[in-house]
């Protein structure tokens, strides 16, 4: 299967959900899995393997953290090409509502699109002012996915629906064999059955994993 993971935090660069994307992303590898990186370069980032850079990253605040902003005149173009050359089978986007890579890829792609949300904290004047158009890109998920109760709960105020908790599990190469816990096993096959050839796996993500 091919799976494309976006990240509006100019990945590699240091952060707790790009911490996240590359665990993700070495699991699903791990499990014979095609994947590529989408975000947009900060600077003068260069080039890492199976990162695909679009557009231009520029740092806003958003949601208490620091988001960066794909800009590019050439937006939709760029997604349009890559989107036809690399034919994702399923693309799971972080925090889908920093602007505009998520939201050119939600437009585009006909694949199934999985979200996580990482974000939480008090009264979000971006969501709030945005809601109805948001709505719009909230109604192109398949799947939708929370790090944590406090992260479900303040995308929900805005966003009523269905979130699945996955916390963000982190494993170095020494936990990465026979000592790692059940909660820990459990938490990671959960994350890669996120991801799904079709939109009704999407749909079902984690139910059969957090039943065992």
């Amino acid at each position: 299967m091919k799976i494309g993971i976006v990240s509006p935090y100019a990945y590699p660069r240091p952060g707790g959900a790009n911490a996240h994307i590359r665990e993700t992303y070495e699991r699903l590898r791990d499990m014979g899995h095609e994947v590529r990186i989408i975000t947009a370069p900060w600077g003068d980032d260069p080039p890492a393997r199976d990162v695909i850079q679009i557009g231009q990253a520029v740092a806003v605040p958003f949601n208490g953290s620091i988001g960066r902003v794909t800009l590019s005149l050439r937006l939709e173009w760029l997604v349009s090409r890559m989107l036809e050359r690399e034919k994702f089978d399923v693309i799971h986007h972080h925090e889908p509502f920093v602007p505009f890579l998520s939201f050119q890829i939600l437009d585009s792609a006909k694949c199934p699109h999985v979200a996580t949300f990482h974000a939480f904290g008090g009264f979000s004047v971006s969501y709030w002012a945005g809601r109805i158009a948001l709505d719009r890109y909230m109604n192109k998920l398949d799947a939708k996915i929370c790090v944590s109760s406090a992260a479900r709960h303040f995308i929900s105020a805005y966003f009523p629906g269905d979130y699945k908790i996955i916390p963000t599990v982190s494993t170095s190469s020494s936990t990465r064999t026979r000592g790692r816990s059940p909660s820990s096993r459990t938490a990671r096959r959960t994350s890669c059955s996120s991801v799904g050839s079709s939109r009704v796996r999407a749909r079902c993500i984690c139910c059969r994993h957090t039943r065992s």
